[in-house]
């Protein structure tokens, strides 16, 4: 425990690439043994469930032993005002859910059963929570505890904490997704992840950005957690690269707008000031 807050205090960057590859290790070794001793179907949505209530013990468990479970004890202060820093993604995620319940109505889609989608919007919940306690939780908040002291510093704990979720992602190849999607991901999610890191480095409220975390992913994997036929496993499908980039890049910039919005000059100050 000693050599690990050493590691925090002296290598902050150093320690957070080894919480992610720790990380990585322990949710593959648990997945692969729980697996072996309850068979199941990774196709199915319960499936994917029990492999990220796997994931979020071990984040859990990370907090703990990096010494960050005191993000654990935000409750609900910041709460409110985290949420409407991140209204954007209600806003994105209501027109996306509309879109998509649409194309479902007129292609007279067939929906999963309601077992299987309350499985689908526990495992976005696991996925928000899990991902927020690492890389924010874990990874932005020891960032910051080297570099709250100047704007710079905060700006850059936003950065490289969002950059690092982007290449976390890039797992994701070895999953079976293509080499090109895989790309495209990273970029779109260290975009995304500004903004989550932005909100919480200005509110420090864990509970909202992984909230907010999981309702975008509820949007994102809507139709392959609602409908029959599709599955959220990761596909190897062939993508028009360039295209896909740009329209990722567009896209994705929403978030970074406002992630300069919600900490713009004036907040980085007050950030500063009461940091001291």
């Amino acid at each position: 425990m000693k050599k690990i807050l050493e590691l925090k205090r002296n290598h902050v960057i150093i320690f957070a690439i080894m919480v992610i590859l720790v990380h990585k290790l322990l949710t593959s070794t648990f997945g692969t043994l729980i697996n072996h001793l309850i068979p199941f179907d990774l196709t199915t949505n319960f499936g994917f469930m029990l492999v990220e209530f796997t994931v979020f013990l071990v984040a859990l468990f990370l907090l703990y032993i990096t010494s960050q479970k005191q993000v654990l004890n935000q409750g609900f202060t910041g709460f409110l005002k985290s949420l409407w820093s991140g209204m954007v993604f209600f806003g994105i995620v209501a027109l996306g859910c509309l879109v998509f319940t649409t194309e479902g109505i007129t292609n007279n889609a067939e929906y999963k059963s309601f077992p299987e989608i309350l499985f689908f919007i526990l495992f976005v919940l696991l996925v928000g929570l899990a991902e927020e306690f690492i890389f924010r939780g874990i990874i932005a908040d020891s960032i910051l505890q080297r570099f709250e002291h100047s704007p710079a510093g905060i700006v850059f704990t936003v950065i490289s904490s969002s950059v690092l979720f982007g290449l976390f992602h890039f797992f994701n190849f070895f999953s079976g997704q293509s080499l090109e999607e895989t790309f495209v991901q990273i970029i779109a999610t260290s975009m995304t992840g500004c903004l989550l890191g932005a909100i919480y480095v200005r509110h420090k409220n864990i509970y909202a950005v992984a909230f907010l975390h999981a309702i975008l992913d509820f949007m994102t994997m809507f139709e392959d957690g609602f409908l029959v036929g599709n599955s959220i496993q990761y596909e190897n499908i062939a993508i028009d690269f360039v295209p896909r980039l740009i329209q990722a890049l567009k896209s994705q910039s929403v978030f970074v707008i406002a992630a300069i919005f919600v900490l713009r000059p004036k907040i980085l100050k007050k950030l500063v000031r009461e940091s001291k």
